[in-house]
């Protein structure tokens, strides 16, 4: 299949009444109203709706505006709902010309996903949809039931696949973000209460592993955590798998400003360790800050790497193959970071040297929505690894096209010196 995708937000806005049908109409209007209600009861629970579900909340606030002025209102159409307009006319595309069982298949993952979230959906429709502006006509042999990978592209003689993974924010942590901003907000009046009557401080609290998702296992935690923010005279209390203790902010924090969260992020992974989790309430008067951590160390590389071994699998091997990694914790400026990209590196070049992945001709990785406005339009920014032990021919085939690192850091409003240099070497060797 083969179709132009109009860009204009008046043309994607007429995509609004087929995609709602597909969705089920009253399923994602109910939906929405669950994501709303959920996001009102408290900050710590709109962060969840916010990172995990800001698809369905961009599309129906675009929606909500169609419905009441009968068109989309420039000012209010930021990249995120750029990217949720194309996705909701991508899936009104792509159904129009699957067949049947396509039709059928794409109409459950859609629906399915109003139970969860949107990411693997959007990743398949996003690369799909770049290929075809290269040029390429695509099918979706997994939807039509016909092959286990995603995407079968081509154009002449030239054939290639994709297989798509969306990789969790969650994905080899300890402690996953919905739980953490869940306990926060069980404790959210004590957090409230502290930051009300009294000087900024830290509470800091160390799990000796994970942060159980079960409530109920949390309530010694919680009561814990409680006592600390509540009784003058308790700063430290240490438990069965857990020590906790409160702090002054000036301690360790003096210098962070607290009123740019990025940078405040930035300094608690600098004085509790990277892999931290920090909210609470701040102010110029008072606060407290919540920061929980593990024992244990983080782990993204082994879900990654079972990601790509399993993609690889899924490729037919009868021709140059693909697998397209989404970050769904990640912005497109994250796209610069050294670490991010030398693990990728990493990893890939483990799956390419394999003796079961001479097909595989390059990895790409992107973010999760990741458009991002570069000289007055939106880009789509990504990096790729290609294969160095793959001897198919390059001619032709997509995700060629490339530009030097500080070239990418400076569209993506990053200073170059904090990516890699121009003529780095990810690795040709493990």
């Amino acid at each position: 299949m083969r179709f132009d995708l109009p860009r204009t937000i008046d043309d994607l806005a007429a995509y609004f009444p087929a995609f709602l049908d597909l969705s089920g109409g009253t399923r994602w209007w109910r939906r929405v109203d669950q994501l709303y209600d959920e996001g009102k009861k408290s900050p710590f629970l709109a962060k969840i709706m916010s990172d995990h579900h800001w698809l369905e909340l961009e599309l129906s606030a675009q929606i909500a505006i169609w419905q009441e002025h009968a068109r989309l209102l420039p000012g209010e159409v930021f990249p995120r709902s750029m990217a949720a307009l194309l996705f909701a006319g991508m899936t009104v595309e792509a159904h129009k010309q699957l067949g049947a069982e396509g039709r059928n298949n794409l109409q459950g993952r859609l629906r399915g996903a109003l139970k969860t979230d949107f990411a693997g959906l959007y990743l398949e429709l996003d690369v799909a949809l770049g290929l075809i502006d290269q040029g390429f006509d695509v099918e979706f042999p997994d939807l039509e039931g016909t092959a286990a990978y995603d995407i079968r592209f081509g154009n002449g003689n030239i054939v290639g696949e994709v297989e798509c993974k969306s990789l969790s924010a969650d994905a080899g942590r300890k402690i996953h973000r919905k739980d953490f901003y869940r306990f926060i907000d069980a404790l959210g009046p004590s957090i409230t209460e502290y930051a009300k009557r009294s000087s900024p401080a830290v509470v800091v609290i160390t799990l000796d592993d994970r942060l159980s998702a079960d409530t109920t296992s949390q309530r010694a935690l919680r009561t814990a955590v409680s006592r600390v923010l509540t009784e003058a005279g308790v700063t430290q209390f240490v438990g069965p798998n857990f020590q906790i203790e409160r702090e002054p902010y000036e301690r360790r924090l003096l210098r962070a400003n607290f009123a740019d969260s990025k940078e405040l992020y930035a300094a608690c992974s600098e004085a509790f360790g990277a892999n931290c989790h920090v909210s609470g309430v701040m102010n110029e008067t008072g606060g407290c800050l919540v920061v929980v951590r593990s024992r244990r160390e983080d782990d993204h590389s082994k879900p990654q790497l079972e990601a790509l071994k399993k993609a690889t699998s899924q490729l037919s091997g009868d021709h140059p193959g693909f697998v397209a990694l989404q970050f769904e914790d990640i912005e497109p400026p994250d796209l610069t970071l050294p670490h991010v990209r030398r693990r990728a590196a990493i990893l890939a070049n483990a799956v390419f040297h394999s003796k079961e992945s001479s097909h595989l001709a390059a990895v790409y990785h992107t973010a999760y929505g990741g458009l991002h406005p570069a000289e007055g339009l939106l880009a789509k920014p990504a990096f790729v690894f290609w294969n160095p032990r793959w001897t198919g021919t390059a001619d032709g085939l997509p995700f060629r096209a490339g530009m030097r690192n500080s070239e990418f850091a400076l569209s993506l409003g990053v200073d170059p010196a904090k990516t890699d240099p121009d003529g780095y070497i990810y690795g040709r060797d493990v």
